[in-house]
């Protein structure tokens, strides 16, 4: 406080000697006319113009005086006043610092959440591509299995065609093959009918060697057929043997 007046007062006396520096000229002239007032004045008049005088000089001291006490008071809250701010402006200072920190912490926290995001994005889009790959890689193995699975279907419809063919085949085959054993057959029959009936008459006393030469020419023919026939039935027979031989293959 006592510093705070000490500094106010020079001011003040600073602020005097500079203005009455400047209207010096001024004051000289009041006290030259007042003391040629004074010296013409009459002794009674002056000393009842002094007693005011000093009465009112006590009243502007007493003036002063409250005037200077509201001075010092205002100074003093002022100081108070300051001394509070100083404190707020600690504290806020102080509740600065510590908030900055907080965001500080909390940018950090932002920025290593925001680069855990941007590698987790990486990751997720590495993944993706894998997956999409994987899927495309299984798409085309489905396709490619699905085409194998239609080819076996088209050759398997061949295979069965061509095995239903062979056993077409191979029926008729062993038709022919049994109807020309039984043509077979019956010419053998024939021919030792023929080949009986033949001795017969040779045996007889008056055999008749016309009627032998036909029978033993209807038999050659007989054994003719017979040797044909055996050709075709061989042929008959190999056939059906391929026939089943190629149903087998077809179907292992």
């Amino acid at each position: 406080v006592a510093v705070a007046l000490s500094v106010l007062g020079a001011g003040l006396a600073s602020q005097t000697e500079v203005k009455a520096e400047e209207n010096e000229r001024l004051r000289q002239a009041k006290e030259q006319a007042l003391q040629e007032v004074i010296d013409q004045m009459p002794y009674d008049h002056l000393k009842n113009t002094l007693a005011g005088a000093f009465r009112k000089n006590q009243e502007n001291e007493r003036d002063l005086k409250d005037l200077n006490d509201a001075l010092n008071n205002t100074i003093l809250e002022n100081i108070k006043s300051s001394n509070q701010h100083k404190k707020e402006i600690g504290e806020l200072k102080s509740a600065n610092g510590g908030l900055k920190t907080a965001l500080d912490d909390m940018a950090d926290t932002l920025n290593q959440a925001s680069r855990k995001v941007n590698e987790l994005s990486a990751q997720n889009k590495a993944l993706q591509a894998e997956a999409e790959a994987a899927a495309q890689k299984a798409l085309d193995a489905l396709n490619n299995k699905n085409e194998q699975i239609a080819k076996l279907a088209n050759d398997n419809d061949g295979l069965k065609e061509a095995i239903e063919g062979y056993v077409d085949t191979i029926q008729q085959a062993s038709r022919e093959v049994s109807a020309k054993q039984q043509e077979l057959a019956a010419a053998q029959l024939q021919l030792e009918a023929k080949n009986t009936e033949i001795e017969d008459l040779k045996h007889q006393d008056n055999m008749k060697s016309e009627e032998i030469a036909k029978l033993e020419s209807e038999a050659k023919m007989l054994e003719n057929l017979i040797g044909s026939g055996k050709r075709e039935l061989g042929d008959l027979e190999a056939k059906l043997a391929d026939a089943n031989a190629q149903k087998a293959k077809l179907e292992s």
